[in-house]
This record gives C-alpha cells, structure tokens and sequence, in this order.
C-alpha cells in the first residue's frame, strides 16, 4: 500500500513537472512572438521617423526656395531701369585700396580685368573702373543707370 501511494505521489509529481515544463515553453514561445511583434513595431518606428525628417527637409527647402523667390520678386520690382538707362556704360569693380599688410588680392583683379578684355573684345570701350565698397556712391549722369560687370557676370 505504501508503495502504492509512492508510486501515486511520483505520478502526479511527474505530471505537474510535465504541466510545468509545458506552461514554460508556452510562455518562452509567446514571449519570443512578442518580441518578435515589438522588433516589427520599433523597425516601423524608425521608417517613420525617417520618413517624417526627409519630409520636413523636404518642406524646409521648398520654403526657403519661396522665401527667395519672394525676395527677388520684391527686389526686381524695386530697381525696375529708369527711363534713363545705358546699357553702354559698364562699371568694373576697382580695388586699388584694397590693400591688406601691402599685398593685393590678385582674384579681385582678375575678374576685373578678365570682363575688361571681353569688352574689348566685343568693341564695347564705355566702362569705368569704381571702387566696390562705394558703389553707392557712383555720381551717376542724369540719373540714369548702368551695367555692374561683378565677379565675370554681367
């Protein structure tokens, strides 16, 4: 009889042991499917994160683009020619007191005179040199305006 109730008592030990084991690899697979779903979720995350930030890049530049479009819309409207205009007369930048420590700064030059030759070269001799930094103070003849040769473009 005792062995009877030993071998009774193993039994149930051996199947609450099974019940056990079979409850635990029921909860390791789930975990590792939700840590399966979570990895899923945390990789959406980051697509749409990224995709947020190329949007608002994107949004950015085609702001900036508007800004500057504003910006040179109001300044063509600003200085429309006057009546007076001559498109002769080309203005090259001067930089004789340009000096820094008695060293010129020989690319200021060359663009100068590089628009220079191609005026020559296209017959046009109605240019003057004038320093850049007073520009606005250019004693313009009857109010008329002129062509700024600047860094090689006109």
């Amino acid at each position: 009889m005792q062995k009877d109730i030993f071998t009774r008592i193993k039994i149930i030990f051996v199947k609450l042991r099974d019940t056990y084991f079979t409850g635990v690899e029921r909860i390791f697979r789930y975990c590792k499917r939700l840590e399966a779903k979570l990895d899923d979720l945390e990789n959406a995350l980051k697509n749409l994160e990224h995709s947020n930030y190329a949007l608002k890049v994107h949004l950015n530049n085609e702001i900036q683009k508007l800004k500057i479009d504003s910006s040179l819309l109001h300044l063509e409207e600003k200085f429309k020619p006057t009546q007076n205009f001559n498109p002769e007369l080309f203005i090259l930048f001067d930089y004789a007191h340009h000096i820094h420590r008695n060293y010129h700064n020989l690319g200021d030059f060359v663009q100068s005179l590089a628009v220079k030759r191609i005026l020559e070269s296209l017959d046009y001799n109605h240019f003057e040199f004038f320093d850049r930094d007073s520009l606005s103070f250019y004693p313009s003849s009857e109010g008329g305006g002129f062509v700024l040769c600047k860094d090689g473009l006109l």
